[in-house]
């Protein structure tokens, strides 16, 4: 062979084991460490841009899907049911942490418990509250039972949890899902110190108040939606509106009384002197009860912005039961926009939308 056909053949080889140990390296890495891959690209974006960030993102979640695939090709990867040993229920009561009281620029959502107003009213004809059983998805073990999760500070079981496998061609693709009883909570909704931007000067608290942080009073805090240059999508946070609603989008509403509805901005819902606060995230995932055709268009501008819906990766919803009297978070990693709206309807969402990815 000749000496310069070698020394091409061998530079070569060299680039294709750089690239096979790089692929290796960056799904191990944010497959052991899920918080590499989110603080890494978020620092990304103000060096290099969000277009080239997000090109980067999906690559290293292509690679981290491809690793899962070949973990579970080769017998290495197990599905385990995270809930099968359930504690009890009674330690599940979350107290105030100092995580909680900490700024964040990102919107924040979170539920307590409450014993005031027409939705947490004690009459005794109020009729049992319990998530309807759900048909298992896949083949993990106690797959779709609920569990008791969190408990009011009368002992009362105000949530609970289960987990659903709702891709069949990636059995590591969890779904966890929480259901939250409406009727012993409330739901609020909170401004980050920077999002979402808004153009006019508005209070940014980007904590959750001191009044909520009482031991036993405050149950649970989630992620809010994308930030305002992925979409403009409206939110207004206790009568402070930080971007004005786009219609027919998918719109989470809670009103002064406490009751929440869900649905499309202008037809189902729309702003009234009773509404508190309302969020925005792109269009409903699941909407009267049904999965939303736009969830089977493989587009960037629905489900992730430049992330397009058939990316597997960390995505969270949240969603309401036909009554009102549930609320639903579901958050796994490893999902496609189609895998959480089939997981958000075998859930029991009867309305729903995705929330930050």
């Amino acid at each position: 062979m000749h000496p310069r056909r070698r020394r091409w053949l061998f530079r070569s080889l060299i680039v294709v084991v750089v690239i096979v140990v790089l692929f290796v390296v960056l799904g191990g890495a944010v497959t052991i460490w899920p918080d590499f891959g989110a603080k890494g690209i978020a620092a990304m974006r103000a060096v290099i841009g969000d277009r080239a960030a997000t090109a980067f993102e999906g690559f290293v979640l292509g690679v981290q899907d491809w690793f899962h695939h070949v973990e579970y090709a080769l017998g290495i990867g197990h599905a385990q049911n995270p809930f099968v040993a359930t504690d009890d229920p009674s330690s599940s009561t979350l107290p105030a942490t100092s995580s909680t009281t900490s700024p964040t620029t990102e919107s924040t959502t979170y539920t307590g418990s409450s014993n005031a107003g027409p939705a947490t009213t004690t009459s005794t004809t109020e009729p049992p509250w319990q998530p309807a059983a759900l048909q298992p998805m896949g083949t993990l073990q106690d797959e779709g039972q609920w569990a008791p999760y969190l408990v009011d500070q009368e002992a009362r079981t105000v949530a609970y949890r289960t987990v659903l496998q709702p891709d069949p061609t990636r059995p590591y693709a969890l779904a966890a899902v929480v259901a939250v009883n409406t009727q012993r909570t409330r739901l609020h909704f909170v401004l980050g110190t920077q999002e979402p931007v808004s153009a006019e000067k508005i209070a940014r608290p980007g904590k959750i108040p001191a009044a909520a942080l009482v031991p036993g009073s405050i149950l649970a805090a989630f992620n809010g939606g994308f930030q305002a240059k992925h979409g403009q999508f409206g939110a207004m946070a206790d009568g402070v509106e930080a971007l004005p609603p786009r219609d027919g989008l998918g719109t989470l509403v809670i009103y002064k009384d406490g009751h929440l509805d869900l649905g499309a901005w202008g037809t189902d819902v729309t702003q009234t002197p009773d509404v508190e606060s309302w969020r925005q995230n792109g269009p409903a995932v699941i909407a009267h009860g049904a999965i939303n055709p736009l969830t089977l268009v493989n587009d960037t501008q629905n489900w992730g912005i430049g992330l397009k819906g058939i990316v597997a990766t960390w995505r969270t919803a949240v969603g309401l039961s036909k009554d009102r009297r549930t609320l639903y978070f579901v958050i796994g990693p490893s999902l496609t926009i189609g895998a959480l709206a089939t997981a958000m309807q075998q859930g029991g969402v009867w309305d729903g939308l995705q929330l930050d990815i």
